[in-house]
């Protein structure tokens, strides 16, 4: 990156001797620079209260103060500790130079130093900057990543079985009773917090997608219930759960029994889950991603490279919703992707069809 790449970079030049002040600034100028003069310590403190420059040339030696105390006292507010610093001097033994880097100094220059030598030396300062914001952003975003898929996987579990038992305690009044009525509204809302949720997932594409803004985590519409989808199939299948929450496991297990259809197992670790899928070759396993011990995505390397279990379709569980997991567990060789909160009427509907692929 050259200086055009920064619109007008700004320079504090802190230089005691106005002509030479004058000389370097014009210089500066010329190279495209924004530059704000101050002829001593107190001066330069003053100018940075007002405006924080993209870096700082400082002379050595100053009126009231030298360039390495003046130096040692920016860095002592955060918002200037990185700011990128130059040391400008007629001095060039080594204690000097020791002593200006010990003080914060990003860069040491004599005053002899070409005009073009200064110029690509500050641009090396200001690439420098530039790519330290970068990664300081980057940094927040995914810190931003991790809180929100902890959110998104702390919310969803206690949803799920929310849900569950707002479908099962619907079941236990006719469509004409009050209770039932509340009942639906309480879906609609428990359908909102959903969808909040789910925008709140979005959020952690915003490591992958730094420009995404195309969604308002406070604007969710109304939703209905989805409609039970449930079709017919013959035959028990043995299948497998592995989840590390209970609740979630039991969750998943009312909404299959509810078929009649189904022999449930439960793992609530990626080694129970291995261990007790080879006792027991299941028909199919549903398989979170988040385990104690080997996780979601090492559980299904390794059904997927043994002989007996290689052909056991597995339906992935997540809170996250981004392409790169999804197609992480596709590559590892899962059947479905599903992400959390499940909905319990559909859930069935899943298992059958991922069963049915598979000529089960």
């Amino acid at each position: 990156m050259d200086i055009a790449a920064t619109t007008n970079p700004s320079v504090l030049l802190v230089e005691d001797s106005e002509m030479q002040s004058k000389l370097y600034a014009s210089l500066l100028q010329q190279s495209g620079f924004d530059v704000v003069e101050a002829h001593d310590g107190h001066a330069a403190m003053a100018r940075l209260r007002e405006r924080t420059p993209d870096m700082i040339v400082l002379d050595m030696v100053l009126p009231d103060t030298d360039g390495h105390e003046l130096c040692m006292t920016i860095r002592r507010f955060p918002q200037w500790a990185s700011l990128p610093i130059m040391m400008l001097t007629c001095h060039d033994e080594t204690e000097m130079k020791v002593r200006a880097f010990d003080g914060g100094v990003d860069d040491y220059v004599s005053k002899a130093v070409h005009a073009s030598e200064l110029v690509a030396r500050l641009q090396r300062l200001l690439r420098r900057k530039v790519l330290h914001e970068k990664l300081t952003e980057r940094e927040k975003l995914e810190t931003l990543h991790r809180a929100a898929s902890t959110l998104a996987h702390g919310i969803n579990n206690p949803l799920a079985v929310l849900s569950m038992g707002i479908e099962m305690l619907t079941e236990e009044f006719p469509e004409t009773s009050p209770h039932r009525t509340l009942l639906g509204r309480m879906e609609n809302h428990l359908m909102r917090i959903k969808e909040l949720v789910s925008r709140l997932q979005k959020m952690t594409r915003l490591v992958e997608q730094p420009g995404l803004a195309d969604f308002d985590i406070l604007e969710v519409p109304e939703t209905q219930p989805s409609a039970p989808l449930v079709r017919p199939r013959r035959g028990s299948y043995r299948i497998i759960i592995v989840d590390d929450d209970q609740d979630v496991r039991q969750f998943i297990r009312e909404s299959l029994e509810r078929s009649g259809r189904f022999a449930i197992l439960e793992a609530g670790s990626g080694a129970e889950a291995l261990d007790l899928a080879r006792q027991t070759v299941p028909d199919l396993m549903i398989l979170d991603i988040i385990l104690p011990g080997p996780d979601g995505y090492e559980v299904l390397r390794q059904i997927k490279t043994d002989s007996a279990l290689a052909g056991v379709p597995v339906i992935m569980l997540s809170v996250n919703s981004n392409v790169r997991d999804m197609v992480r567990a596709f590559e590892l060789g899962a059947a479905n992707y599903l992400v959390k909160p499940v909905d319990p009427v559909r859930l069935p509907e899943h298992v059958f069809r991922t069963l049915e692929r598979h000529g089960r």
